[in-house]
Parts: C-alpha cells; sequence; structure tokens
C-alpha cells in the first residue's frame, strides 16, 4: 500500500535494463545449479568496489557473504556472535526485527536511548556500558532519522575497542542523503574494526530481488561462509549474476542518483504538507534522509491512526511498536517513496480528520 515504510518506488525501477540483463543470463546452466554460499564472485568483487567509493568501507571481495536480505544477516550474525545470555545493546526506539533476532538467539537486551535521532554515544560511553554485541543504525537512525557525527563514529569505535564488543553497522538508507554527503561508514574509519557491516537491495532496487550483503572482519570469514551454508546455502544465482551486471556496468549508480531526486521532492512535498496542516496536533520529525518520515502524535492512539488510514488503503507503521519497553511515545511511521502527489495530499487531509478527534 501507499506509505508502507521501505517500499521503494516501484513505477521507477529500470525494468527495460533489467529484463534486459535478465535474458543475458536466463539460459546459463551454472546460475540454475548450487552455488557458493558465500555469493556470486562476480557480485562480491563488484559490490567490493561500489562500497570502497561510495561508503568508504574497506574490504576485499573475500569480506562480503551475499545473504537473502537483511534479516537473514541479522541471523547470521546472531548465530555466530552471540551464546545465551549475552547482552546486545540496541537504540530505543530501533528496529523490531532485529530484536527479535537477538532474542531468538537468547541475548539480553539493553536499551539505548537517541540524542538529535541517532544514538547517544555520550551517555553509552559514560556510563561504561559493555556488551557483547551493539546493533546500531548510524547513518540514518531507524525510524527516527537522526545521523551520527563522525565524531561519535570515532568515539564508539573506541568503546568498542576497549569494551572488546562487535558492532553491528546496519547502513540503513545511506544511499538517500537529501541535505548533506553521507558521513563516512563506521566499519571504514579505522584499520581492523570490530564491525560486522550490513546493507539491502530491497530499498535501492526492489524488495522481490530478497538480496542482502554482509561485510565481516577477515579472522571471522571462514564462521561466517560456514553458518551461512548451514542456514540457507547460496542464495538464488541468477538474481546475483543480474545485480552484479547491473552495478559493473554503472546503472545502479545511475538509479540511485535518480531516485535521490525524486524521493527528495517527494520528502520535501510531504514535509510541507505536513507542517501546514497537521501542526501542532502532530509534529513532524525533522529527517534528512530515507524514504519515510516520522509523525509524533501526543495524545493520540497511534494503533488506531494506522488502522484508520489502512481503512483508505494507506500503509502506516505505528511509533509505539519500535519501543520495546512499551514507551508512551505515540506516533506514525509513514514511508513516501512508493507515493503519488495526490496520495499523499489525501493521506494529510485523512490524518487532518482523524487528530480532530481522540482515540483512546
Amino acid at each position: 500500500m501507499p506509505f508502507t515504510p521501505g517500499l521503494p518506488d516501484l513505477d521507477s525501477f529500470p525494468f527495460h535494463l533489467w529484463n534486459r540483463l535478465y535474458r543475458r543470463h536466463q539460459d546459463r546452466t551454472a546460475l540454475i545449479g548450487y552455488g557458493p554460499s558465500e555469493g556470486y564472485q562476480p557480485l562480491r568483487q563488484a559490490l567490493a568496489e561500489y562500497l570502497r567509493n561510495s561508503r568508504g568501507v574497506r574490504c576485499s571481495a573475500e569480506q562480503i557473504i551475499i545473504t537473502n536480505g537483511a534479516q537473514e544477516s541479522l541471523s547470521l550474525c546472531a548465530q555466530v556472535i552471540l551464546n545465551p545470555g549475552d547482552t546486545v545493546t540496541m537504540e530505543n526506539p530501533g528496529y523490531r526485527r532485529a530484536r527479535i533476532a537477538f532474542q531468538s538467539a537468547g541475548a539480553d537486551l539493553h536499551l539505548a536511548g537517541l540524542k538529535n535521532g541517532s544514538l547517544d554515544v555520550e551517555s553509552l560511553t559514560k556510563h561504561n556500558h559493555t556488551a557483547k554485541l551493539l546493533y546500531t543504525t548510524p547513518t540514518h537512525q531507524y525510524p527516527m532519522g537522526g545521523v551520527m557525527p563522525a565524531s561519535d563514529r570515532l568515539r564508539l569505535l573506541d568503546w568498542a575497542a576497549s569494551s572488546e564488543a562487535w558492532i553491528l553497522e546496519d547502513d540503513y538508507d545511506s544511499e538517500f542523503s537529501f541535505v548533506h554527503k553521507p558521513v563516512a561508514a563506521l566499519q571504514g574509519m579505522a584499520e581492523d574494526t570490530p564491525v560486522l557491516y550490513m546493507g539491502s537491495f530491497s530499498k535501492t532496487l526492489q524488495p522481490g530481488i530478497r538480496l542482502g550483503y554482509m561485510v565481516v572482519p577477515k579472522s571471522v570469514i571462514q564462521v561466517f561462509n560456514h553458518a551461512k551454508e548451514m542456514l540457507s546455502g547460496h542464495s538464488p544465482l541468477l538474481s546475483q549474476a543480474i545485480v552484479a551486471d547491473f552495478i559493473e556496468e554503472g546503472h545502479f549508480v545511475r538509479h540511485l542518483r535518480k531516485m535521490r531526486i525524486n524521493y527528495r521532492e517527494k520528502w520535501l512535498h510531504f514535509c510541507d504538507l505536513a507542517r501546514d496542516k497537521l501542526e501542532p496536533q502532530a509534529q513532524l520529525i525533522a529527517s534528512s534522509a530515507g524514504m519515510h518520515l516520522v509523525l509524533a502524535t501526543p495524545g493520540r492512539n497511534d494503533l488506531e491512526l494506522s488502522k484508520q488510514l489502512a481503512q483508505h488503503r494507506f500503509g502506516s507503521t505505528p511509533l509505539s511498536f519500535f519501543y520495546p519497553d512499551k514507551s508512551l511515545n505515540h506516533g506514525l511511521v509513514l514511508g513516501f517513496a512508493n507515493t503519488n502527489k495526490q496520495q499523499r495530499e489525501d493521506c494529510i487531509e485523512l490524518l487532518q480528520s482523524f487528530l480532530t478527534h481522540s482515540f483512546s
């Protein structure tokens, strides 16, 4: 549905290019058999170069593991890194599916607060907190949208080294920054960082591809490759071959450039509508990147608001879902990437009407 968080603008996807690459590879028998669990080598090589150039990630192709999406990356990390009873620190609010993956591994969760919409690194380090793993979305905090400053990233790396902790860096939405150039990835800000880096093609290309990737330190390549083999084996080789060519031939970078312009226009329009029509009943939580925005709705039941939108075939996620501690913070997470101008105007009109009533 329109406004479903995380859904890209599928109408703008270059299907003609994709189909041409599909036809190039569709008759290759090597792509319909079994393959290496760590991934299709040309894709790993293309990704290594792309991540070095675009995100400052320091890696070789051998450090990259192709996964069946972000959720499998989370599950792999939980399986390899964690033992029952280990502590995992997560942002609060934070990504619900990451929380589920870590709890399924028997981890104890420690919830870390935010400052200016991103992880409060000063508070984390000041209180000498320790953890086996810290999961963070530094380049576009999910869902609040803050960007962790470079100084905090370096401080976080120092904390991880002194605490002997792993950092799982989910580089969520790093490709869609509308105001400033994205801060470099944590993984590449120093030599031999204790960082597990993850990304996905679900939002940059299309969710149906079901491909993600991890960059792991050289010391754990073998154990991660073995875990991937045991968990799911290889990811679909035909899709990997298509994505490899899509990146190698420059289509990926051009597509991202087009989508940044596209999403920035939609973001500006949606933000203007929200400020003009919904305040002060709802407050727009400022963000300068990504494919969604957050509306705070104090005193309103966000689950009921979300249900009301769904009755009009508009998606959303209640903000309270992102707080595992049963917070009273209410609001809506609304994706705008998969919307048109009329839908954005209709959604704001509906919300304006809903917000004139109280929900219990």
